[in-house]
């Protein structure tokens, strides 16, 4: 979800997936990580036709279509998913945001960005909450001194307005996703991490963030991204080398578990990830004009396929999709 200062030129937002799974969940032999076994899918987008196959030559195809079900705050304790949250969403540096299909390994556009930000902003990071709307930071990474802003987009009409939350200096550039929040009203927190290597949480009555802590090696020092788990659990993608996924406690910052990526090996010039269907989704480039590819990574057996899609066609600096969000085929 972020992009390297120095090598990127602006163009015409955790990665996060997560998902509240009804089943129970299955410990992983080599990661000893439980995931619950949830299903998912993601349907053709119904405001464009234009399509990125997961392929190297990135042909357009047509995604394949499942039904959706949203998680009933009964069966929860979660409020329910708007239905434009139910599904995987990444942001390029085009200024396009797109559904992810991981089965058909297919990037369908949903909206182009009509943003009205600050002269020179671009996205950066992005997280989708329960009532299908992206939450995008932007920077201007060419600046001497640069300047962010958060801004609100609803993936049913593509509809951008400014978010409100004021930035201090620290949280201009940001890492963010949404995790299950049982002391939230709402039943999820926005949470960000810091270029200096802090752990915030966004208070949406004050519209601004919260320190949480310090965040601790291989954090520390290092640009990471968010995303929530199915169990509520919040968790980092490292951009180093080789890469590594952090479990990290809502609560204070800690580091609670460090899984190892050998073969995605950073610095990253653009990269996000998310949870869907059990498995992470890595979306990584370490070419300031070249396309994002796509990695797997099983946390029930610690596999990872680096190449799951080898070039999505375009550059992606964000991704996100509700935490109350069970998507079924």
């Amino acid at each position: 979800m972020h992009r390297l200062a120095d090598t990127r030129v602006s163009p015409s937002c955790r990665a996060l997936v997560a998902a509240l799974a009804l089943a129970p969940a299955s410990c992983g032999a080599r990661s000893g990580l439980p995931i619950p076994d949830a299903q998912g899918g993601s349907s053709s987008s119904s405001s464009s036709s234009q399509t990125s196959s997961a392929t190297t030559s990135a042909t357009t195809t047509s995604a394949t279509t499942t039904s959706a079900t949203t998680v009933s705050s009964s069966a929860t304790g979660v409020p329910m998913c708007a239905p434009d949250a139910l599904f995987v969403y990444v942001v390029s540096q085009q200024n396009d945001i797109y559904r992810f299909d991981p089965p058909a390994k297919t990037f369908n556009l949903v909206w182009p960005l009509t943003c009205v930000v600050p002269a020179g902003q671009v996205p950066n990071s992005m997280a989708v909450d329960r009532d299908g709307i992206a939450w995008i930071n932007y920077n201007d990474f060419q600046a001497t001194n640069p300047q962010g802003s958060i801004f609100r987009v609803n993936l049913a009409d593509g509809m951008c307005t400014p978010s409100g939350i004021s930035l201090a200096t620290e949280w201009q550039l940001v890492g963010m996703g949404f995790a299950v929040d049982p002391t939230s009203a709402t039943g999820e927190s926005l949470f960000l991490t810091s270029k200096v290597g802090h752990l915030g949480r966004v208070d949406l009555n004050a519209n601004t963030v919260v320190p949480v802590g310090a965040l601790g090696p291989p954090l520390g020092g290092n640009r990471s991204e968010l995303t929530g788990a199915p169990d509520g659990r919040l968790f980092a993608l490292v951009d180093s080398n080789p890469a590594s996924l952090v479990s990290v406690d809502k609560t204070n910052a800690a580091v609670l578990q460090v899984f190892g990526l050998s073969g995605l090996n950073g610095p990253f010039a653009d990269f996000a990830f998310s949870f869907w269907g059990g498995d992470f989704y890595l979306y990584t480039s370490t070419n300031a004009t070249g396309g994002s590819s796509v990695a797997r990574y099983d946390p029930t057996n610690g596999s990872l396929d680096p190449s799951y899609v080898p070039d999505a066609g375009f550059s992606i600096v964000g991704a996100g999709v509700a935490p109350c969000a069970v998507v079924q085929p």
